[in-house]
C-alpha cells in the first residue's frame, strides 16, 4: 500500500479559487450578468472538482469551452481544454491528457500566447513524468520554465521549480528535487496565494520521507498543517493529514498516527471527498495489519472497496486488490490470494486494452482530422488558383495546372507516407501489446504458482489444478513466442521461396499426428479426405506451417465431441485445399478482416488464447506460393478455410 501522497498543481487561471464551496460558485453563475464572468466561473468548477468529481469537471469545463468558442474568447478555450487535460492526467488516462495538452498547445501557439504555450508545455511534463518518461517529461518542463523566465512570469517560474521538483522526486533523483523545491522556496512572496506554500512544504516533507528522515519530513507536513485552511485548502489539508500520519506510523507513534489518518477521514466524509475518503480507510487498515489485526484491516479494505468501485476509480481498486492479496498471504490463505491476484490481472488486462482501444481512437480520430484539413488546403489552393487563372490568361492557367498537378501528386504522397507510418506505429504497438500482454501476463502466473509450489503451501487438490493452469500458460506462452520469431524473421530476411514436389497425403498424416494430444483432449476427430497420389509443387516448409497453423485453429475453436475435415479439389492448374471445422465460428464483418495486420484475437472453445500471427504468416505464405487464402465462415456454424497453391 502506497503511503505518502504527492501534491500536483494545476497551472489554470483559476488556481487561487479552486477550493471555494460549488454551492458560492452555482449561486454566482446563476447571477452572472456577462459572459466573461459565467466563463471564469466554469473554469473555477472545472478545477474544484477536477480531483474528486470527474464528470462533474469535464462537464463545467465543457460548458466553459462552448462559450469560449462562442464569444471567441481563445485564450479562455485553450487553456480550458488545457484544464481538461489535468483531469484526464489526474484520474490516470494519459492517451487522452496528452491529446488534449498537444490540442491546447497547437491553438496557443496559433495566437501566439506565450503564457499558454508555458502552460501547456508543463502539463505534457506532468503527463511524461507518470508514464515514466523521466527525461522527456524534464525537457517538457524546461520548455516552459525558459519561456516564462523570458516573459518574467514569477508564478510560472515557480510552478515549473515545483514539476521539477516533482520529476526528480519520482525519479529518485532526491537532492536535486530538494534543490528545485528550495528554488521555488525563494520565489514565494507575500502575493502568492497561501496553497503554493502549503503545497511546496508537503512536497518537501515527502522527498525527507524518502530519505529516511522521517523527523524532518514530520516537521514540514506540520508547517503545511498550522498554513492551510482546512475547508479552503482541502485537498492540501488532507494530504498533509495523511502524511503527518505515515510519517507518525514510520517512527512507530501508532496511536498519533491513527489520530490524523481518522481526522483526514472524518474531513473527506464531511466534504464529501470520495476519493479521499478510501484512501484515509486503506491507511486505517495498513495500522491494522501492523497489528495483525487481519479481519478488521479487511472490514476497512471492504469499506475502501466499495467507494473506489462506485466511483470508478479503477486504479484504486488495483491498489486494494494488491492490499487484499497482502492480508490473505499474511492469514496463509492462499488461495484467497491467488484469486485476488487472478482478479488483479483481470482489471489490470482490461484497462491495458482500453488504452490500447482509446489509442486506437485517438489515432483514428487525428487521421480524420489530417485528412479534412488537407482537403480544405486542397479547396482553397484550387480556389485561388481559379481566380488567378481568369485574370491573368491562359498562359499562365497552363502553369497553374502544373502547379497543382506537383501539390496533388506531393499531398497524395504524403498521405501515402502518413498511412505506411501508421501501420507501422499500429504494428510496433500490437507487438508491445503481445510482448507486455501474451507474454509477461502469463509469464507472470507461472512464477507466481510455482512460488506457492516451491513453498508447498498447495493441498494435493490444488496442487493438479493450479499444474492444469501452469501448463495451459506455458504453452500459449511457446505458442505466442514461436509466431513471433517466424513473423519476425519475414520481416528481417523476406518470404523465401525453395518450391519443391511436395506429396500432400503424407504431409497431412504428420500435421494430424502432431494434434494427436490436442485433439484427444477435446475427444475431436480429424478426416483426411486427401488422394493419395496427390502432389503440389510448393515450399514444403511453407506447406507444413499453413497445415499446423490452420489445424491449431480449428482444434481451438472446435466443440468437444466434433470433427474436422480436409479436403483437397484440382482448380484451373492449382489444388484448393479446405480445412472445416463446425465449432463457433465468426461473424462475417471479423472474417473479412482476418488477415489483415493484427486485426483479430479470439478466445478458443476452451478459453485458449491467440494473437493473430498465425493468420497473418499464412497469408504471406501462400502469397509468395502464388495462390491465395480465404474464409467462409458464419457465427455459430463453424468455418471453411481454403487456400490455393499450384498442382502437378
Amino acid at each position: 500500500m502506497r503511503l505518502f501522497l504527492l501534491v500536483c498543481f494545476s497551472l489554470l487561471s483559476a488556481y487561487a479559487y479552486a477550493n471555494k464551496l460549488p454551492a458560492n460558485l452555482l449561486r454566482e453563475l446563476s447571477q452572472a450578468n456577462s459572459d466573461s464572468a459565467r466563463l471564469n466561473i466554469y473554469a473555477r468548477l472545472a478545477e474544484y472538482h477536477s480531483s474528486s468529481d470527474y464528470d462533474s469537471s469535464l462537464f463545467y469545463a465543457g460548458k466553459g469551452i462552448e462559450l469560449a468558442r462562442a464569444i471567441k474568447d481563445r485564450p479562455s478555450q485553450y487553456g480550458l481544454l488545457n484544464k481538461v487535460a489535468n483531469v484526464h492526467h489526474e484520474h490516470g488516462d494519459l492517451i487522452l491528457s496528452k491529446k488534449y495538452a498537444e490540442d491546447a498547445l497547437r491553438g496557443f501557439e496559433r495566437i501566439n500566447d506565450s503564457r499558454g504555450i508555458a502552460a501547456c508545455y508543463l502539463t505534457l511534463g506532468t503527463i511524461a513524468g507518470k508514464g515514466g518518461r523521466f527525461p522527456e517529461a524534464t525537457a517538457s518542463v524546461l520548455k516552459g520554465l525558459k519561456i516564462y523566465e523570458k516573459i518574467h512570469h514569477s508564478k510560472g517560474v515557480f510552478d515549473s521549480y515545483i514539476k521539477l521538483g516533482l520529476i526528480n522526486e519520482k525519479s529518485d533523483n532526491l537532492d536535486q528535487a530538494l534543490v528545485y523545491y528550495n528554488k521555488a522556496q525563494a520565489l514565494i512572496t507575500k502575493d502568492f496565494s497561501k496553497k503554493s506554500s502549503v503545497a511546496l512544504r508537503n512536497n518537501v516533507g515527502v522527498v525527507h520521507a524518502k530519505k529516511g528522515n522521517m523527523k524532518e519530513a514530520l516537521k514540514y507536513f506540520m508547517i503545511g498543517l498550522q498554513e492551510a485552511d482546512s475547508t479552503e485548502h482541502a485537498d492540501l489539508y488532507i494530504s498533509s493529514l495523511t502524511n503527518a500520519g505515515n510519517a507518525y506510523q514510520h517512527l512507530g507513534y501508532r496511536d498519533s498516527a491513527y489520530a490524523f489518518h481518522k481526522k483526514s477521514l472524518e474531513k473527506a466524509r464531511s466534504l464529501r471527498l470520495p476519493e479521499k475518503e478510501s484512501r484515509a480507510l486503506i491507511n486505517i487498515a495498513a495500522l491494522y495489519v501492523e497489528k495483525k489485526d487481519y479481519e478488521k484491516a479487511i472490514k476497512l479494505l471492504d469499506q475502501s472497496f466499495s467507494i473506489a468501485n462506485n466511483i470508478g476509480h479503477s486504479l484504486l481498486v488495483s491498489e486494494l486488490y494488491e492490499g487484499y492479496i497482502e492480508i490473505f498471504q499474511a492469514q496463509g490463505r492462499y488461495k484467497d490470494a491467488f484469486t485476488a491476484s487472478q482478479k488483479l490481472r483481470t482489471l489490470t488486462d482490461s484497462l491495458f486494452s482500453k488504452d490500447k482501444k482509446r489509442a486506437a481512437e485517438v489515432m483514428q480520430a487525428e487521421y480524420y482530422q489530417e485528412k479534412s484539413e488537407a482537403q480544405i488546403k486542397t479547396l482553397e489552393t484550387l480556389s485561388g488558383k481559379t481566380t488567378f487563372q481568369r485574370n491573368v490568361g491562359i498562359a499562365i492557367a497552363v502553369l497553374v495546372i502544373v502547379l497543382l498537378l506537383v501539390v496533388f501528386f506531393s499531398l497524395r504522397n504524403v498521405q501515402k507516407f502518413n498511412r505506411r507510418l501508421k501501420v507501422s506505429n499500429h504494428i510496433k504497438d500490437k507487438l508491445f501489446s503481445i510482448i507486455g500482454h501474451d507474454l509477461r501476463g502469463p509469464m507472470g502466473s507461472v512464477v507466481q504458482m510455482l512460488t506457492l509450489m516451491e513453498d508447498d503451501l498447495l493441498k494435493p487438490g490444488e496442487l493438479k489444478e493450479v499444474a492444469h493452469i501452469l501448463k495451459k500458460h506455458t504453452e500459449a506462452s511457446l505458442s505466442t513466442l514461436d509466431s513471433l520469431l517466424e513473423w519476425g524473421r519475414t520481416q528481417i530476411q523476406g518470404v523465401s521461396v525453395k518450391e519443391q514436389i511436395v506429396e500432400v497425403a503424407t504431409a497431412v498424416d504428420i500435421a494430424r499426428d502432431f494434434f494427436f494430444a490436442a485433439c484427444t483432449v477435446k475427444n475431436i476427430r480429424i478426416d483426411s479426405n486427401i488422394p493419395p497420389d496427390l502432389k503440389i509443387s510448393a515450399d514444403i516448409d511453407h506447406f507444413n506451417f499453413l497445415l499446423r497453423n490452420l489445424l491449431s485453429n480449428a482444434i481451438k475453436f472446435s466443440y468437444p465431441n466434433s470433427a474436422i475435415e480436409i479436403s483437397a479439389t484440382h482448380r484451373d492448374g492449382f489444388v484448393c485445399f479446405s480445412v472445416r471445422d463446425y465449432g463457433k465460428g465468426m461473424e462475417e464483418l471479423d472474417a473479412a478482416q482476418l488477415f489483415e495486420t493484427f486485426s483479430l484475437k479470439a478466445e478458443g472453445t476452451n478459453g485458449e488464447q491467440g494473437t493473430g500471427i498465425g493468420l497473418m504468416l499464412c497469408k504471406e505464405f501462400v502469397s509468395a506460393n502464388g495462390g491465395r487464402i480465404w474464409v467462409n465462415a458464419g457465427s455459430g456454424k463453424g468455418a471453411e478455410f481454403c487456400f490455393t497453391l499450384k498442382g502437378i
